[in-house]
């Protein structure tokens, strides 16, 4: 089966994305995305979290996040 949904969490523009979940479900994706970000934001991590669709190896297109959401922390 194809993971069609991936959760990435990309610490800045410059570092190379992170892949942390792939699903073949976008319910569970979308439920991995909220963990995701509640984990990171304990974490105090940098960065942005998003979910794209899973990179298939025949496709050279850009990954355009279908959720994205910035990690900021209250000061």
């Amino acid at each position: 089966m194809h993971k069609r949904f991936e959760v990435v969490w990309q610490p800045s523009p410059a570092d190379t994305p992170v892949v942390l979940t792939s699903t073949a479900d976008a319910n569970a994706a979308t439920m991995a995305f909220y963990e995701e970000f509640a984990r990171l934001r304990r974490q105090e991590a940098p960065g942005e979290l998003l979910v794209r669709r899973g990179i298939h190896r025949h496709s050279n297109h850009a990954q355009h996040p279908l959720l994205r959401q910035p990690l900021k922390h209250p000061d």
